[in-house]
């Protein structure tokens, strides 16, 4: 099927939303009817494009459900935090959808995106340059807690851009196509190499090796108190994480995507694996917060 009858057809499911209700019509169009091309996304106030080869999973879901249906509150607090900030930092880049929002809504905010596997890096660097985006600064590295060789437990094929590679073996029920080896940087080092002075936001989705990450960038958090959305899978090893945490005072949020909410915890949790995977780690006051983004945003 072409992307002109694609497009006739997203038309007529948008008109009625219970045929993407059910799981299993979901799961036809997210993998069988697949969009190849460029697809326009607009996230606050700024519009970029993201490149399909019927791959991309993020892509797919946008273009057949809409924006709203990804992460929509997650990248809507992003995009507000890129609008008043100087540099951010994007770990596990995947092809690209938080560095694009971020880039397009301040185009004076440098970018420091980090994507491990090489193919989907690529897919990255594309979007980068389709955008025409000169403040993206993409890497091919995994972030961790020191600069060494990794083993990348990658779990599709080389056609697919896969979700879910991992630098910690989380002993899953899912076969592992292949281990690859990567070379990781922790972002304390990152930071003092590219004589970095400032960090105002960090977006972390590592599949599990959250705690990796922060025990690497401890001296950033310490330092510049950044806000911080990092996804918590139900298998995340966040269990020395909460410390780090709390004894810096810092507040911890479910980001309820579906609902544009955010809503405090007492600590750092896991999600259920299901939705609301993302939390949204922040020094500010809730008065601070409503002062960013409105009250009716977020609370």
């Amino acid at each position: 099927m072409n992307n002109k009858a694609l497009k006739k057809l997203r038309k007529l499911i948008r008109v009625y939303p219970e045929l993407y209700s059910n799981s299993d019509i979901r799961e036809v169009f997210l993998k069988k009817l697949s969009y190849f091309g460029y697809l326009s996304i607009k996230i606050i106030d700024s519009k970029f494009y993201m490149f399909s080869n019927g791959d991309d999973p993020i892509v797919q879901e946008i273009f057949w459900f809409g924006v709203d249906t990804y992460e929509n509150t997650s990248l809507k607090i992003w995009s507000i935090l890129a609008k008043q900030s100087k540099n951010m930092i994007d770990v596990g880049a995947y092809s690209g959808i938080y560095s694009l929002a971020a880039a397009s809504n301040n185009r004076k905010c440098k970018i420091y995106a980090f994507e491990a596997l090489d193919r989907i890096y690529y897919r990255l660097l594309l979007n980068k340059m389709v955008n025409k985006f000169a403040n993206i600064n993409t890497y091919n590295l995994a972030i961790s807690e020191n600069k060494n060789i990794k083993d990348l437990y990658v779990y599709s094929g080389e056609t697919i851009l896969v979700t879910g590679s991992s630098v910690i073996d989380l002993n899953l029920d899912r076969d592992i196509y292949e281990v690859k080896k990567v070379n990781s940087i922790s972002l304390d080092l990152f930071v003092n190499e590219k004589n970095i002075n400032r960090v105002d936001a960090i977006k972390i989705d590592v599949e599990g090796a959250e705690n990796s990450v922060l025990q690497g960038a401890k001296e950033i958090i310490l330092n510049y108190s950044p806000d911080i959305i990092v996804e918590i899978l139900p298998f995340s090893l966040i269990d020395n994480t909460h410390y780090i945490f709390s004894e810096l005072g810092y507040n911890s949020y479910i980001i309820d995507e579906e609902n544009c909410k955010i809503i405090r915890e007492e600590f750092l949790t896991r999600s259920d694996g299901i939705k609301n995977l993302n939390r949204f780690l922040t020094l500010r006051s809730e008065k601070e917060l409503i002062d960013i983004f409105g009250k009716d945003f977020l609370f």
